[in-house]
């Protein structure tokens, strides 16, 4: 990403290129009273759509000193940024890092001094791994001589890897801007950094985040205290900040534009005069007050009046309040259409026919589409170029056309055109046009998805007949179904690049949801795909931990293990080792359900896996996974030795093949294992899950890899606890309230049942001895379980363990004494031997 694009600087120009801006003086010393006002940390500038937030914010952007900022939409439409936490907090450290690099410190610096006679290869630094903040500076500083020598390296580093993606958001906040606001202090007391976030309301409609994620307005919401010189300014439409408002009431202030008309109407009023004057219309007195008193403190108002000069001059006829005036605009292309042939019949066909659908389509589409997309979804002829050109030059006032995508002028368009009341030129019908979108793209595509590249067609088709079916319209059924049972789409929509297979068990998950009589097609479906793709693994790493896909992927395990499916769909060579890896897969899942009649039909199918000729060529490709599990499943049962021998015969697999993550999978379980029997000390643990951890860190985009880098999280948590370190506890904290995995598969939503975080924060309220934080945490945690009859879940005997503790802690015996009898009658079978000398030992002391 170059400078400009870090720095929002063509969006800034954009805004403050407009006539319609003035300095807003009145708003600005506020903002800056506030700004000086020692305890205030946040100030939040609350207006409704169109009254210029945005444009005030450029201005501040562009005030003298260190103004950082993040726009998340371009002109309430496009969505610009991610509303993720770190992904802000990533662009915001790199901006000050180009602003003010000295404020960025040192990661590392190294200096070495070599003087030799002779030497084959003379290396002055060789590091294998080499972990740096993308924020921060590394230096080194090599001086090499040699009479002889066969290469002179000064650095050599085997594998570079930037950190911020591994960064709890803490330790990002730390990073990108508390330690730089300390160096500033201390190089200029009277310098501060202000930083700027535009449009906080946008967060989930242009970014997809939903409740449970750590987005931008939970960073705000948990901020802890920032340094002196440090401020935040954020734009949004009034919205329900009650969280933020309450845990920052003593550290924010609110301005409400609503609070301010007079100023507003006046700077409106200044904008109109100043149109009338450029355009040199004289003797309209009272016309730039009245246009100001028609916007109802809305600049966008005022700034679409000015695309109608020298049209709306007469005070008495101006359009009252903005909804009317985009009436009165759609009604001028719509007379601007009729001029362009002759007669009301052909300008109305003319409207009807290519308007009217590009106004609806715009009105609909998830994202801004390119003009050439547009003709082509909406059947425009190809012999008639110019065709498009007039219709976008006639509606030119209510469109945008940026980095060749067009959109509407704002957001609040197409609220008027979906929610206005019935008009026969304009009227837009969300759902009817959802499905007519969808098949026009049906229409274009759907004979030959094989060789479509059209990411918006391969991402959205699917999703415009799910909206359309939530809204009641039933035509959108078949070609829904018709879709999802298309291989040659899901094959297309899996394999590209910019769309992927998490966004095809998207579109299931979805269409299972609005269609359930037809959730055995759907299944079949999935199936189909995953077999011909031999994309089993993408099924477990998406579908597996989605906890809105667990009976869609219930019936998708059970199809890819059935002979019919395989000798349809799977090559004969293929068939099976296919049937293999869908009975293990289904061990797996059949597994995690717990209870002892689950763990026993799990190992039934791992024995009939294992007994099952897989050796020479016919030996499958997950049988490391097999025997991982097999060992997984005797750890919970209690059998340590055949655990400790599975686990073994899993790492040689993964050995002789040259699977460095499968062996680093297995081996992290068999270290654990180790660990509990006494076998291996607390620093040695330790220091092997700092290794795995780097080596997965040093993955990328890999859905198994974040997951284990989650699973080695909770182990180190484990060993704090049991080391009595809260300060590593607090960091493992961190890190999973950050983690990518847990966040992109809701399990850090604390509403749901398969919330991880919670018990995280139990946990290390425990490391800590915060008794009674802790119970609260673990009774929601456990929640019916307490009821007498807990569920028989592997972790279940270390939960009520757990909770016992921290009751005893708190001094509450009797309490600990029921829950820790409630843990001592689960089955040895779920895990629970590993805990019951804990449990025993608790219950001797408390009698």
């Amino acid at each position: 990403m170059h400078r400009d694009e870090l720095l929002f600087e063509d969006l800034l120009d954009e805004h403050l290129a407009s006539d319609l801006v003035r300095r807003r003086d009145w708003l600005l010393d506020q903002v800056k009273a506030l700004l000086n006002t020692p305890h205030i940390r946040f100030i939040v500038l609350e207006g409704v759509a169109g009254t210029g937030k945005s444009t005030f914010l450029a201005s501040l952007a562009r005030e003298p000193g260190i103004n950082p900022r993040y726009f998340i939409r371009r002109d309430s439409i496009a969505p610009l940024s991610s509303g993720d936490g770190r992904a802000f907090l990533v662009r915001v450290g790199h901006q000050i890092a180009v602003l003010r690099p000295e404020l960025m410190d040192l990661d590392l610096a190294v200096s070495v001094t070599m003087e030799v006679e002779q030497a084959d290869d003379l290396i002055g630094v060789e590091i294998g791994r080499l972990v740096v903040s993308s924020f921060r500076r590394t230096a080194f500083e090599i001086r090499q001589s040699a009479a002889k020598a066969g290469q002179v390296i000064a650095v050599r580093i085997g594998e570079l890897i930037d950190d911020l993606s591994r960064t709890s958001l803490a330790d990002l906040t730390r990073q990108a801007l508390i330690e730089p606001a300390a160096r500033l202090a201390a190089a200029d007391r009277s310098a501060s950094i202000v930083l700027l976030i535009d449009g906080l309301d946008e967060i989930g409609a242009a970014t997809g985040w939903i409740g449970g994620e750590d987005s931008i307005v939970d960073w705000l919401t948990d901020c802890a205290e920032l340094p002196t010189n440090l401020r935040v300014v954020v734009t949004t439409r009034p919205l329900p900040l009650k969280q933020f408002y309450l845990r920052q009431q003593n550290r924010s202030e609110r301005i409400s534009l609503d609070g301010h008309r007079r100023q507003i109407e006046e700077e409106i009023a200044e904008y109109a005069a100043s149109v009338l004057a450029q355009a040199g219309i004289t003797g309209r007195p009272g016309l730039a007050r009245e246009v100001a008193r028609k916007a109802d403190n809305v600049f966008l108002y005022a700034a679409l009046w000015a695309k109608t000069v020298p049209d709306l001059l007469d005070p008495l006829s101006l359009p009252d309040g903005l909804d009317d005036l985009y009436e009165y605009l759609v009604g001028q292309a719509r007379r601007a259409s009729d001029r362009r042939v002759p007669g009301k019949r052909a300008g109305d066909s003319r409207w009807t026919a290519y308007y009217q659908p590009l106004l609806a389509t715009l009105a609909i589409a998830f994202t801004p589409l390119p003009p050439q997309s547009l003709a082509r979804y909406l059947g425009f002829p190809e012999s008639s170029s110019d065709l498009l050109a007039a219709i976008l030059e006639d509606l030119g006032p209510i469109l945008r056309v940026d980095h060749d995508r067009v959109r509407f002028c704002h957001g609040s368009l197409a609220d008027f055109l979906t929610t206005a009341a019935r008009h026969e030129y304009w009227s837009v019908q969300p759902s009817t046009n959802h499905l007519q979108l969808a098949r026009n793209l049906l229409g274009l595509y759907g004979h030959d998805w094989a060789s479509c590249e059209d990411v918006y067609a391969l991402t959205y088709t699917a999703r415009h007949l799910v909206t359309a079916l939530e809204a009641d319209i039933v035509e959108a059924l078949d070609p829904l179904m018709g879709l999802l049972g298309d291989l040659p789409f899901g094959r297309a929509k899996a394999q590209h690049a910019e769309v992927g297979f998490g966004s095809l068990v998207t579109d299931y998950i979805a269409a299972w949801t609005v269609a359930p009589d037809m959730r055995g097609e759907l299944a079949r479906g999935l199936a189909r795909i995953v077999i011909s793709l031999e994309a089993h693994d993408q099924l477990g790493d998406t579908l597996g931990y989605r906890a809105d896909g667990k009976e869609l992927h219930e019936q998708v395990l059970t199809l890819l293990g059935d002979e019919g499916m395989l000798r349809e769909h799977a090559a004969p060579d293929r068939q099976q080792a296919l049937a293999l890896v869908a009975a293990h897969r289904e061990s797996a899942r059949i597994r995690r359900l717990g209870g002892a009649a689950n763990l026993e039909r799990a190992g039934e199918i791992l024995r009939c896996l294992v007994s099952a000729d897989v050796s020479g060529d016919e030996e499958p490709g997950n049988l490391s996974a097999i025997f991982y599990d097999f060992a997984y499943l005797e750890f919970l049962l209690g059998n340590t030795e055949a655990a400790r021998s599975w686990f073994h015969r899993s790492i040689e697999v993964d050995e002789r093949r040259g699977n460095t993550k499968g062996r680093y999978i297995t081996t992290s379980a068999l270290r654990r294992l180790e660990y509990h029997l006494g076998e291996l000390t607390p620093d040695a643990y330790r220091a092997f899950l700092d290794e795995a951890e780097a080596y997965f860190s040093g993955l990328g985009a890999d859905a198994q890899g974040e997951r284990w880098i989650m699973t080695l999280t909770f182990h180190r948590l484990e060993l704090a606890i049991a080391t009595d370190d809260s300060a590593l506890a607090d960091a493992q904290l961190a890190a999973l309230e950050d983690n990518a995995w847990l966040r992109d598969y809701s399990r850090t939503d604390d509403r749901t049942k398969n919330d991880l975080i919670t018990i995280a924060r139990a946990r290390t309220e425990l490391a800590r001895r915060n008794w009674t934080q802790a119970i609260p945490l673990f009774e929601q945690r456990l929640g019916e379980d307490l009821d007498g009859d807990p569920d028989h879940r592997e972790e279940m005997a270390r939960d009520l363990y757990e909770y016992a503790r921290a009751l005893a802690g708190a001094d509450r015996p009797h309490d600990a004494q029921r829950v820790l009898a409630l843990a001592s009658d689960l089955p040895d079978s779920t895990g629970a031997w590993l805990w019951k000398p804990h449990i025993h030992s608790l219950q001797a002391t408390l009698e």
